[in-house]
C-alpha cells in the first residue's frame, strides 16, 4: 500500500490577522509505504475415528518506509523505516461425541502491526513518524462445542485472549491523534450462536456475546490495571 501523505496549516496569517479554518502553508509532504508477507503451513491429522488435530504456523513480516519530502530550513529530514516479524503457531483439537456433536480446543498467536495512521504522529509532538510503537501480540484459547440439529446448528465457546503492547490513543488534539503501547491487557467472554438453514436460499444466523476487556497493567496516568477498555461493548447481540 502507498500514501502519499500532506499537510497544511489551518490557517493564513496576513496583516497581523490569523484567518482560521483556511489553508495555509505546507507542513508535511511525504511517501509512505507499507508492504507484508504472510507465508504459512498448515495440517490435520485424524488421531482416532473421533478426534482430529488441526496445527498450522504462519511467519508474518510487515514493512514500513517512509520518504520526507518537506526538508525546509529547520525541518529535517524525518524519512525512516520500520519492520515487524513474528511467528504465529495455532493448534485446534476436535472431539466428535456424536455424529451431530462435537467438542474442540484450540490455542493460537496474533500479531497486530502498527497502522500508517497509527504510525503519523508521536506523542511527544515532534516530527517524524512515530517509530516507537511496537506491534500489539496475543494469545487466545478458546473451547467450545457445536451441536447439529435438523438443518440447524448451535454453538457455544468461552475464550480467552491475553494482549501485549496493546496499541492504544495517546493523545489526540488539533486534528492529530497519537498512538501508544498499553502493556497488556486480557478479553475473556462468552459466545452464543445459532445458523439456521430454513430454504436453498434462506439462512438466518443469531449470536450473543458477553465480553470482559481489561487492561491488565499501568500506562501512564490514564490507563489503570483493572480497568476497563473503552470503546469495547460488554454485551454484543448480531
Amino acid at each position: 500500500m502507498t500514501e502519499q501523505r500532506k499537510g497544511y496549516e489551518n490557517f493564513v496569517y496576513q496583516n497581523g490577522v490569523y484567518d482560521l479554518g483556511t489553508k495555509g502553508d505546507m507542513r508535511r509532504n511525504e511517501r509512505n509505504l507499507m508492504w507484508n508477507l504472510d507465508p504459512y503451513i498448515q495440517t490435520h491429522w485424524q488421531l482416532t475415528s473421533a478426534l482430529g488435530l488441526d496445527a498450522g504456523a504462519r511467519y508474518s513480516s510487515v514493512w514500513f518506509d517512509s520518504n520526507d519530502r518537506y526538508v525546509v530550513g529547520k525541518n529535517g529530514d524525518d524519512s525512516g523505516e520500520a519492520s515487524y516479524h513474528k511467528w504465529l503457531p495455532a493448534a485446534a483439537l476436535k472431539y466428535a461425541m456424536t455424529p451431530q456433536w462435537n467438542v474442540y480446543l484450540s490455542a493460537g498467536r496474533g500479531f497486530e502491526t502498527p497502522t500508517i495512521n497509527e504510525l503519523s504522529y508521536r506523542p511527544d509532538g515532534q516530527s517524524g513518524l512515530n517509530f516507537a510503537l511496537q506491534p500489539a501480540t496475543n494469545t487466545t484459547v478458546e473451547a467450545g462445542s457445536k451441536w447439529q440439529v435438523g438443518t440447524g446448528m448451535a454453538s457455544l465457546s468461552v475464550f480467552n485472549t491475553d494482549t501485549k503492547n496493546e496499541i492504544v490513543v495517546a493523545a489526540s488534539d488539533n486534528g492529530r491523534t497519537s498512538y501508544q503501547n498499553a502493556g497488556k491487557t486480557r478479553r475473556r467472554g462468552v459466545e452464543l450462536g445459532w445458523d439456521q438453514q430454513f430454504a436453498p436460499a434462506w439462512r438466518a444466523k443469531l449470536a450473543w456475546t458477553l465480553l470482559d476487556a481489561t487492561y491488565r497493567e499501568n500506562a501512564g496516568d490514564a490507563i489503570q490495571s483493572g480497568n476497563r477498555i473503552p470503546g469495547i461493548a460488554r454485551n454484543r447481540r448480531a
